[in-house]
């Protein structure tokens, strides 16, 4: 397989943007953990409340706990990207970039239901959060990148080990006994 970006990009191999990447995706989350705590905190505890003591439904609050609980997940998993990328693991690279995927994807779903949440009480999302979602999005395919192709060189360089092994296996031992059962010049 002929691997497009298999040089690197921006003067990074795939290797060390994936290390570079997966310390972006800690960061981030740990902004974005720290800021959709904040946010609970003063629904919970602002004056002015809407329903119940809180300045959101509860389905709003709902959408909070998510992305906490989704953040915390991509901490962890750029943790176990990291360990990944260290032991050589292809499969946890790979299973980390089709993470991201689907956390991007849900990412845009919730925050966008907590939009419509916030909106039927008359309150709305800051244009921070909207700008720090859109930055994520927009930046986490170029760190993907790198950490899908390194993934991708380590299934490949895998898999020719195999190859090389099954080659070994098949043609017989120097000096061994070859079967010739089938072989019409006996």
């Amino acid at each position: 397989m002929q691997l497009l970006l298999a040089d690197g990009l921006c003067g990074m191999t795939p290797r060390d943007g994936s290390i570079v990447g997966g310390l972006f995706f800690m960061m981030v989350g740990v902004m974005q953990l720290t800021f959709e705590a904040g946010n609970i905190n003063l629904a919970l505890a602002g004056p002015g409340n809407v329903t119940n003591g809180t300045w959101v439904p509860l389905s709003g609050l709902q959408c909070y706990y998510t992305l906490i609980a989704m953040e915390t997940v991509c901490i962890l998993m750029a943790m176990v990207m990291l360990a990944a990328v260290w032991t050589r693991n292809a499969w946890g690279l790979l299973c980390f970039g089709a993470w991201m995927t689907l956390f991007d994807l849900a990412l845009v779903a919730i925050v966008s239901l907590l939009y419509l949440e916030l909106k039927k009480v008359g309150l709305a999302i800051d244009s921070l959060a909207w700008c720090g979602l859109a930055c994520r999005i927009i930046t986490d395919p170029f760190w993907l990148i790198f950490i899908i192709t390194y993934g991708l060189q380590l299934w490949e360089e895998k898999n020719q080990h195999k190859d090389v092994r099954k080659r070994r296996n098949t043609e017989g031992r120097p000096g061994g006994v070859k079967f010739k059962g089938f072989d019409s010049g006996i």
